[in-house]
């Protein structure tokens, strides 16, 4: 496992942390976090959690990179992909 993948994996077991701990943010993701950090090589990707959304980035700090990868919703029961004008930049 190289660095940048060691780096998600553990941003990965922190919420699922966050999920065991009640955190209401997260405890709807906890499924999706267990199978992640039960299979190490999934975290590829670095999760942010924002206004209750679960969006991946390529990189773990801003500016996140959401183009393209999934964004999950399970508060509202949505899930989708970030558009070029939803891309967060710098």
């Amino acid at each position: 496992m190289d660095d940048l993948t060691r780096e998600a994996y553990g941003d990965w077991q922190a919420l699922l942390k966050e999920a065991e701990g009640g955190d209401p943010r997260c405890r709807a993701y906890q499924p999706l976090l267990e199978v992640v950090v039960q299979h190490p090589q999934a975290a590829r990707v670095f999760p942010h959690l924002s206004m209750w959304t679960l969006r991946l980035s390529r990189c773990p700090q801003y500016p996140f990179d959401f183009l393209g990868l999934p964004e999950v919703d399970l508060v509202e029961g949505r899930a989708g992909l970030l558009g070029p004008l939803r891309r967060v930049t710098g």
